[in-house]
């Protein structure tokens, strides 16, 4: 019987000119610098402040939830400028319970289980509107669960991606980032 030992790590194809960013401070400020160079060349201020206002609550969210790295359009001209954001986060499942409760809590909704080479992918998508300073603006969160391999998993990742938009943006340009999403998680694979 072959043993095998515990993954060490993961890939993730992201598209050409996205970049990742670690999940602490200097992640955040690099982050914040590169978008607000974007919108100053697009002649955007008065977007800079409300992505400097996202980045910041999105970053603090990541820090709670662990995050191990955060994916984006970087730095490269020829990535398009989109907020849309992927995020990887380590999770343990409370002692005893299955990796699939620790989505579940997380999720805050029952997420779809999906069939993969890999094994069971737990999927959710939520929606909501923003008040305060982002009032106008929306966002779609869409989950995805992914076990280690084995028998009764207790650990995987929980990825998450992030899709602000406005209110009034065209729903099939934001449908279309969803379907951008599934896309890259599909090419996750344990390491």
């Amino acid at each position: 019987m072959a043993v095998t030992s515990a993954p060490t790590g993961y890939h993730l194809l992201v598209p050409p000119g996205w970049r990742r960013f670690t999940a602490d401070l200097e992640g955040k400020q690099q982050l914040i610098a590169l978008a607000s160079a974007k919108l100053k060349s697009l002649g955007r201020p008065d977007i800079d402040a409300q992505v400097r206002t996202l980045i910041e609550q999105q970053w603090s969210r990541l820090a709670t939830l662990r995050a191990d790295g955060v994916y984006m359009p970087g730095d490269d001209e020829s990535a398009p400028v989109t907020p849309m954001t992927l995020a990887v986060l380590r999770q343990v499942a409370p002692p005893g319970l299955p990796f699939g409760e620790r989505v579940r809590e997380l999720a805050r909704t029952a997420p779809t289980p999906i069939e993969t080479p890999m094994g069971v992918v737990h999927r959710w998508e939520t929606s909501e509107r923003s008040t305060g300073e982002l009032e106008g603006t929306s966002s779609r969160l869409v989950g995805y669960g992914i076990p280690v391999p084995g028998e009764e998993p207790d650990r995987g990742v929980i990825v998450l991606v992030s899709i602000p938009y406005p209110n009034d943006a065209d729903r099939v340009l934001v449908d279309g980032l969803v379907e951008l999403a599934d896309t890259i998680v599909e090419t996750f694979r344990w390491r």
